[in-house]
C-alpha cells in the first residue's frame, strides 16, 4: 500500500483508516506500507501490530503473522510555496519556474527522491498488489506497478474533481485533478467508502462505475467507548458558558468551518472550539478559513482553537462537548460523524455526509451545509437519549474487521482475474503460517 500519511502517527482519516484496516488484513497477508517522508525526519523500517510500532533495522524487516510492515522513504524536502519562484541553475544559466511549472518541477524532485530511496532498498522486494490510497502519489504507483507488473487498487477518499469550482484557478489543483483522472482511468480497481460518493464520480467519469467497490468506513468502537468523560477538563473548557460546541476537521473548504465560524458570533453564551490540522494543499481556500479562524480567535472570547492537536487531546475534548458539529459541504464519508457518535456525543451533520446513506433513522440532526441552517439548529436543539443510543449502536457495531475482510474479498476478485497481469506470490514464499489472500 501506498499512502501520503505518516500512519504511525496519523492526524486525519485517511491516515487512520489505512492504520486500523491494515491491522486487521495482517492475518490475512503480509501487508507493507510504503509512505513518504521529509528529510527533516528519519526515514526507516517499522513492524506494527494494534499495540506497538517497533523501528526495526532492514535485514529484521520480515514477514510476521498478525503483522505488518511499514517503510517511510524520503520524498521531498518541504512543501513547495508556490508564491515564490523556483530558481534553478541549468548549464550556467539560470531557469525561474513559476505557476504550473513549477508545480510540476517540484512534483519531480520529490518524485525522484522517493524512487532512488524506494529503489535502493526495495530491489529485492515482490509484491503481488499495489493498493494506493492517495492521488498525489498515483504515478509514483503507476511506476511501481508496472516495475513489478501487478495491478494497481485506488481508493478514491476524495476526488478534487467534485470540490468548488474555485480551486481550479490554482495550479497545485489542476495538477491534483489530472492525476485523479489518470488514477481513476488506469487503475484496476476502484475503492469508494460510500454510493454516494460512487455515484458522484461515475457522473464525472461514465466508463469507471463497473470498476468501482464500495467498502464503507469503521470506527475503533471498543477504545472510543472507553474514553472516561474527563470533569476537569470540562470545567477547564466550559468556564462561565452554558455548555461547549465543538468542530473536528481539517481546514479545507469542504469541511465547512465557516458555517460554524459564523455560528460563534451567534451565541456569545456558549464555548466553542475548533480543532483541527492546516492541510498542505496549497488551496487558497484553506488560508482564507485559517484567516478567518485567526480574527475570530481575536474577536470572540467564546471560541478556541486547537491547531495541530494530539490524538488523545482530541478524543476528550470531543467526550466532553454538548454536541459535536459536521457541516460538510461534501465528502466520501465524513468517519468523524461516527467517532462522535461511538463516544456517545450529540451531533449534527449536513446533508452532504455520505455515511447518512448509513445511519439508522432519526439518530442525529442533518441540516443544510449554510450557517443559517446550522445557526437555526443550534438554537433549537435538544438532546435526546434515545438518538444517542441509536447511534452508538450504529458506530459499535461498523468494526474493521468487517471493513478489512471486504478488503480482502476485493483483492482476490482482483488477483483471481488476473487481467493480463504476472504475479509473484510473496506470502507462500515467506514461509510465514497464515491464510494466503491468493
Amino acid at each position: 500500500m501506498i499512502c501520503g500519511e505518516d500512519i504511525l502517527n496519523p492526524v486525519g482519516g485517511r491516515g487512520v483508516y489505512l492504520k486500523l484496516v491494515s491491522q486487521k488484513m495482517a492475518s490475512y497477508a503480509d501487508i507493507v506500507i510504503i509512505t513518504p517522508t521529509a528529510y527533516g525526519t528519519r526515514e526507516g523500517f517499522f513492524i506494527c501490530d494494534e499495540k506497538e510500532s517497533i523501528r526495526v533495522p532492514q535485514e529484521d524487516w520480515k514477514p510476521e503473522h498478525g503483522k505488518f510492515r511499514v517503510f517511510k522513504a524520503f520524498f521531498y524536502n518541504d512543501y513547495p510555496q508556490l508564491d515564490d519562484k523556483t530558481i534553478m541553475e541549468f548549464d550556467g544559466k539560470k531557469v525561474a519556474f513559476e505557476g504550473h511549472g513549477r508545480v510540476m518541477f517540484e512534483e519531480f524532485k520529490a518524485y525522484y527522491n522517493f524512487m532512488l530511496n524506494f529503489a535502493s532498498h526495495m530491489k529485492k522486494m515482490e509484491f503481488d498488489l499495489i493498493h494506493v490510497h492517495d492521488s498525489d502519489l498515483w504515478f509514483l504507483a503507476q511506476t511501481l506497478g508496472i516495475y513489478y507488473r501487478v495491478p494497481i487498487v485506488y481508493s478514491s477518499h476524495l476526488a478534487e474533481n467534485l470540490g468548488p469550482s474555485k480551486i481550479y484557478m490554482s495550479p497545485h489543483w489542476r495538477l491534483c485533478i489530472t492525476r485523479e483522472a489518470f488514477a481513476l482511468k488506469d487503475s484496476i480497481k476502484i475503492h469508494t467508502l460510500s454510493e454516494d460518493y460512487k455515484n458522484k464520480l461515475v457522473e464525472v467519469f461514465p466508463t469507471i462505475e463497473d470498476k468501482i467497490t464500495v467498502i464503507p468506513n469503521a470506527v475503533n468502537g471498543k477504545f472510543l467507548d472507553s474514553i472516561k468523560f474527563d470533569d476537569e477538563l470540562r470545567k477547564e473548557r466550559l468556564g462561565n458558558y452554558k455548555g461547549i460546541i465543538t468542530l473536528v476537521g481539517r481546514l479545507v473548504p469542504q469541511k465547512g468551518i465557516d458555517f460554524f465560524l459564523d455560528a460563534v458570533r451567534k451565541f456569545p453564551d456558549y464555548k466553542f472550539i475548533l480543532i483541527s490540522v492546516y492541510s498542505f494543499t496549497h488551496d487558497t481556500g484553506t488560508n482564507e478559513i485559517a484567516e478567518y479562524a485567526k480574527k475570530t480567535l481575536d474577536e470572540c472570547p467564546n471560541f478556541e482553537w486547537e491547531n495541530g492537536y494530539n490524538q488523545d487531546l482530541k478524543w476528550k475534548i470531543m467526550k466532553i462537548s454538548d454536541v459535536g458539529v459536521v457541516p460538510s459541504r461534501y465528502g466520501s464519508y465524513e468517519i468523524v460523524v461516527a467517532e462522535w457518535m461511538a463516544l456517545k456525543t450529540p451531533v449534527i451533520i449536513s446533508n452532504k455526509c455520505p455515511i447518512i446513506e448509513y445511519l439508522p433513522e432519526d439518530c442525529c440532526d442533518i441540516i443544510d451545509p449554510s450557517s443559517e441552517s446550522l445557526i437555526e439548529t443550534l438554537e433549537n436543539f435538544e438532546k435526546s437519549e434515545d438518538r444517542i443510543e441509536r447511534a452508538f449502536e450504529f458506530a459499535i457495531n461498523n468494526t474493521w474487521e468487517t471493513v478489512a475482510k471486504k478488503h480482502v474479498e476485493m483483492y482476490e476478485k482482483v488477483l483471481g482475474e488476473k487481467n493480463g497481469w504476472i504475479f509473484y506470490p510473496t506470502w507462500d514464499r515467506c514461509n510465514v503460517p497464515g491464510k494466503s489472500i491468493r
